[in-house]
C-alpha cells in the first residue's frame, strides 16, 4: 500500500486486520477483514507511535539476485520517532522499515513519502532481523487522516476505561462533499444524544452505557447512505441485504469502543429499456454513461430479461449513453455501438445532464439490426449420468478486431443449457469445475484426478465439442470424467 491520506479512510482502502508474512519482497496476497477500533488496535499492537519519514534507500537499477524488483525502486525507508503512545522505543529513535511488495499487505514507500508523518500500530522486528514493517491493513495511516485515532490516543489518561462511539461521514464519489458541522444523532434505548462533526466529518462521544444504538447522520441533499461499507466496521451488525436507510445500527460493548465510517453515495439514477428490431427486449446488453467531453464514465448497467437497465449513483455531469460501448459484435450484443436516441454517431447523441437527487426515466433504445446467431442446446452431466445444475458452459470462439466470439450460459436443474453464438464463428464448447481434495464424500475417482496434478486442487474439464456456427445444434452432451458425488459437510 502506498503512502496515503485517510481523511476518508474506508473508501480509499479496504482496511483491516490482515494475516501476512513479514517479508517486504513477498508477492503473496493478503485477506483483510473489518477494521479494528482505535482501542482494539492499541491493545493488540506492541508499539504505537507517530514517526516521520526522513529518508528512503533506493535499490540498485539491476534486478536483485533473487529475481524480485523493489516497488518504486525503494529498498527501505528510515523513520524518526516523534511521539510514543506505547512501546519500548524513544523519541528521536530512527527505525528502518522494509519495503512492501505491492500485494503482500506490507506498506510501500516512494520518493514522495519523505516528510510525511505517520501514526503507526506496529510490532518490533523478530529476533535476528533488523528491519521493521508496517502492515498495509489496519489503522496505520498518515497523521493528517488520523483524527479519530489521535482524539483518543492523546487523551488516554482521562479517557481510559470509558466507552466510545466514533466515526466519520463522507463520500468516495466526491471527496469535496461538505461534511463539516453535520448533525449526528446517537439514538439509545433510553436517551438520544446529538453531536456535530468537525471539519473532516469526524464525530465522537464517550461514556455511554453499553447497548444497541442507532446512528442517524444528517444526509446531504441528493445523497444517501451506502450500506456496502458497513462490512468493514466490526461494530455494525452487517447484513448484505440491507438497503440504504437513514440510520445505522451499532453495538457498544462495556469498556469498549464502537466505530463506523458512514459513506455517502449519490442518490440518482438513469433508467430505461433496450429492444431489438422486432420489439422484443434484449437481455445482457450493457449501457455506459460516457462523459460528453473527454474520457471517463459515470457508470454502467446491463439489461435484465425484460430489457430493463438502471445506472445508479452517477457523479454530477453531462453524459451520452452508449449501448455496446466497444462496438464488438458478441452473442449478447450482436450489434455495433448505438447511442441514445438510436443513433450510430456519438456527436449526434443526446446529452443527459445528471445531478445528485435526480432520476432520468424512459431512456429507451431500439437496436435497428442484429447480427445473426445460432442456438446450441444440450445437457451437462457427470460420468454416472447425473445432471450438473447451475454450472457454467462456455463457448470459446474466434476473436477478431470487431468480433468477440465467446459465449456462455448456466445449466438448469436438469443440467440443460442453451447458448446463442454468432453465426459463422468457429470454436470449442465445454465446461469446467474447480475442485479440491475433501470437497465431496466418498468420491475416489475425483480424488484420483486431483492427485494426478500433484496438488490438492484442480480444474477438471468435460469433453470438448467443436462447433462451427453455421446452423443450430441440439442434443449436445458434455460430461465430467467423474461421478456426481455428495458434497462433504463443512466443520465451520
Amino acid at each position: 500500500m502506498t503512502m496515503r491520506s485517510r481523511k476518508h479512510p474506508v473508501w480509499f482502502c479496504l482496511l483491516t486486520l490482515c494475516a501476512f508474512v513479514c517479508n517486504a519482497r513477498s508477492a503473496s496476497a493478503c485477506s483483510c477483514g473489518p477494521t479494528p477500533t482505535v482501542l482494539d488496535s492499541f491493545e493488540e499492537s506492541e508499539i504505537v507511535i507517530v514517526a516521520q519519514v526522513i529518508s528512503i534507500e533506493k535499490a540498485s537499477e539491476k534486478e536483485n539476485p533473487d529475481g524480485v524488483r523493489y516497488v518504486a525502486g525503494v529498498r527501505s525507508a528510515t523513520l524518526r520517532v516523534e511521539k510514543v503512545f506505547k512501546g519500548e522505543v524513544k523519541v528521536r529513535d530512527e527505525l528502518v522499515f522494509g519495503q512492501g511488495g505491492g500485494a503482500d499487505c506490507i506498506w510501500t514507500f516512494d520518493e514522495e513519502s519523505v516528510g510525511h508523518e505517520l501514526l503507526l500500530y506496529i510490532h518490533a522486528p523478530s529476533a535476528g532481523t533488523k528491519l521493521w514493517y508496517i502492515g498495509g491493513c489496519g489503522r496505520s495511516t498518515n497523521v493528517k487522516g488520523a483524527t479519530e485515532d489521535l482524539g483518543y490516543l492523546e487523551n488516554m489518561e482521562k479517557l481510559r476505561g470509558k466507552t466510545r462511539i466514533s466515526g466519520t461521514l463522507g463520500g468516495w464519489q466526491n471527496p469535496d462533499l461538505d461534511v463539516k458541522a453535520r448533525k449526528v444523532r446517537i439514538i439509545g434505548p433510553n436517551k438520544t444524544y446529538e453531536l456535530k462533526t468537525d471539519d473532516d466529518g469526524f464525530f465522537e462521544i464517550y461514556d455511554l452505557p453499553p447497548g444497541n444504538y442507532m446512528i442517524e447522520p444528517q444526509i446531504p441533499a441528493g445523497w444517501k447512505i451506502d450500506p456496502h461499507w458497513f462490512r468493514y466496521s466490526p461494530s455494525v451488525p452487517y447484513d448484505e441485504e440491507r438497503k440504504p436507510g437513514t440510520q445505522v445500527p451499532i453495538i457498544l460493548e462495556a469498556k469498549k469502543h464502537a466505530s463506523v465510517n458512514i459513506v455517502f453515495q449519490v442518490d440518482n439514477a438513469v433508467r430505461g429499456k433496450v429492444f431489438g428490431p422486432n420489439g422484443k427486449p434484449l437481455y445482457g446488453v450493457c449501457l455506459y454513461l460516457l462523459l460528453k467531453e473527454g474520457e471517463g464514465s459515470g457508470g454502467f448497467g446491463c439489461t435484465d430479461e425484460q430489457g430493463k437497465f438502471e445506472i445508479t449513483s452517477v457523479a454530477r455531469g453531462e453524459y451520452v449513453l452508449a449501448a455496446n460501448q466497444d462496438g464488438k459484435l458478441s452473442s449478447r450484443q450482436p450489434f455495433p455501438t448505438i447511442y441514445y436516441p438510436n443513433v450510430a454517431e456519438r456527436e449526434r447523441a443526446a446529452v443527459l445532464s445528471i445531478a445528485p437527487g435526480e432520476t432520468v426515466k424512459g431512456i429507451n433504445i431500439v437496436v435497428p439490426r442484429l447480427a445473426e446467431t445460432i442456438t446450441v442446446e444440450g445437457v451437462l452431466r457427470y460420468s454416472d449420468g447425473k445432471p450438473v445444475d447451475d454450472e457454467r458452459v462456455s463457448f470459446k470462439g474466434a476473436k477478431t478486431d470487431g468480433i468477440d466470439g465467446d459465449a456462455a450460459a448456466k445449466t438448469d436443474a436438469e443440467g440443460r443449457f442453451s447458448i446463442k453464438i454468432l453465426k459463422g464463428v468457429k470454436g470449442e464448447l465445454s465446461a469446467e469445475d474447480y475442485v479440491y481434495v475433501g470437497q465431496f464424500e466418498n468420491c475416489p475417482k475425483l480424488e484420483s484426478l486431483i492427485r494426478k496434478t500433484g496438488r490438492s486442487t484442480a480444474t477438471i474439464k468435460t469433453n470438448i465439442v467443436e462447433i462451427h456456427a453455421e446452423q443450430n445444434f441440439y442434443d449436445v452432451e458434455l460430461k465430467f470424467p467423474f461421478p456426481g458425488c455428495k458434497k462433504a459437510k463443512k466443520d465451520f
